[in-house]
């Protein structure tokens, strides 16, 4: 492990040396991974761009405390514009919905209500548009709703848009989860 230590960068790189890196993250105590933690900080945003690493930062994510991640999640917020429409950069967005703090959750949805109608229509971000109705605090749900309905005629014409349809459905889901 202490060999490994200084080369997690270049590991988390690899096809097959970020699956041993994810496994680590996954096996270990998360106060043993935090030179990995430390490796990817002040590099957040071209980790979340690259299809190896940004698995390694889901990871990180996912099975390390919202305290030892926040530098992490705090980075990637300050790009949500471009990893939100990012192939891989959106999924590393999504770990921050599902398991960062209620705090970084609602920047995230603030980012989102910015661009909402061009987001939801937009074949790769409108999936964290999706995660964002999902996983986010009543209050922030309300908040997205309204930007996505604010404007009655737009709003019909997502639900009939091929990608934006998704999010509409999802937005029926909750008001049914609602009671509304």
């Amino acid at each position: 492990l202490s060999q490994m230590q200084s080369h997690v960068w270049e590991m988390s790189l690899s096809l097959h040396g970020n699956h041993v890196v994810q496994k680590l993250i996954m096996n270990l105590f998360p106060q043993e991974v935090q030179f990995v933690v430390d490796a990817f900080r002040g590099r957040v945003v071209e980790a979340a761009q690259n299809q190896m690493q940004s698995r390694v930062l889901e990871r990180l994510l996912e099975y390390c405390p919202p305290s030892q991640t926040e530098v992490l999640a705090e980075e990637a917020l300050g790009h949500a514009p471009t990893l939100l429409r990012h192939s891989f950069g959106n999924f590393v967005l999504q770990a921050v919905l599902e398991h960062g703090t209620a705090e970084h959750r609602s920047v995230l949805v603030g980012a989102i209500c910015s661009d909402a109608h061009r987001l939801a229509r937009h074949k790769i971000a409108s999936n964290s548009v999706r995660k964002a109705l999902m996983a986010s605090s009543p209050a922030d749900q309300d908040a997205l709703i309204r930007a996505l309905k604010f404007d009655p005629l737009s709003f019909a014409s997502l639900a009939k848009h091929k990608t934006g349809s998704f999010v509409c459905r999802e937005l029926k889901q909750l008001a049914k989860r609602m009671g509304k």
